[in-house]
């Protein structure tokens, strides 16, 4: 009897997550990011894999084409599930001072967390080979669902004060600050389903034409979340001047 450890399968796996992590980290502005909630945020995507499974169980949606499938069926249950596992971690950390910027990349490493497991089911099922290339693409393709979506939950935690009620609207929402996060909050839900459905549609349908779709998708990504977290850092800087 003995056991082997598969590393080069480990490294596959958690590599690829570990050096987007590294690089949100590096990148993001001093102090946003904590150990300590990147480790459970990232061990939440992970479990939330299970939610994904329960649903299944639990839920039935009857899709007939492709569009249903992937819009009324995959991403919204994928993403829910990432959404409602990003919340249980927010709340076991309520005491912890997290700004609208940090909320963005957490949940990215929600998502990051959700690819490594479903990169390790489509190893098993299709074979180590495919890691690579899916290290590149889904978990990409994840890691910019979570950052639309926690671009607006951040949003939502601003305080718009100052600068954000001229309107009707922002007069509501600065009055009723959990509606506010509510709101925001499916508005980010909504965004990541979108681009998730988008994106699996295109792959399913396109053919030859998938991987440059699939590049062009993550490009687009990853430069509007980009903008979308300098946008989220200049709207919480200016809600402290208030």
């Amino acid at each position: 009897m003995g056991i082997e450890l598969n590393i080069a399968l480990f490294l596959k796996l958690f590599l690829p997550p570990l050096i987007y992590i590294l690089i949100l980290f590096l990148t993001a502005p001093n102090k946003t990011l904590k150990l300590p909630i990147i480790l459970l945020c990232f061990l939440g995507g992970i479990l939330s894999t299970n939610f994904v499974q329960l649903y299944y169980a639990l839920v039935e949606i009857k899709a007939t084409t492709h569009f249903d499938v992937y819009f009324y069926s995959v991403a919204p249950r994928e993403e829910i599930c990432k959404l409602l596992s990003f919340i249980g971690i927010m709340v076991a950390f309520r005491k912890e001072q997290i700004t609208p910027v940090s909320l963005m990349y957490y949940m990215g490493i929600v998502g990051l967390g959700f690819a490594t497991f479903e990169n390790l089911m489509y190893g098993i099922r299709y074979g180590e080979s495919i890691l690579f290339l899916r290290s590149f693409t889904a978990t990409l393709g994840h890691l910019i669902f979570g950052l639309f979506m926690g671009y607006w939950i951040g949003l939502g935690k601003v305080d718009l004060k100052k600068y954000g009620n001229r309107s009707l609207f922002g007069f509501y929402m600065f009055k009723y600050k959990k509606l506010k996060m509510v709101i925001y909050t499916l508005i980010g839900l909504l965004c990541a389903i979108l681009y998730h459905g988008l994106w699996n549609y295109s792959l399913s349908v396109s053919f030859v034409a998938a991987t440059p779709i699939m590049i062009l998708m993550i490009l687009i990504g990853l430069t509007i979340s980009k903008f979308g977290a300098t946008d989220l850092y200049n709207h919480y800087r200016k809600s402290l001047k208030k």
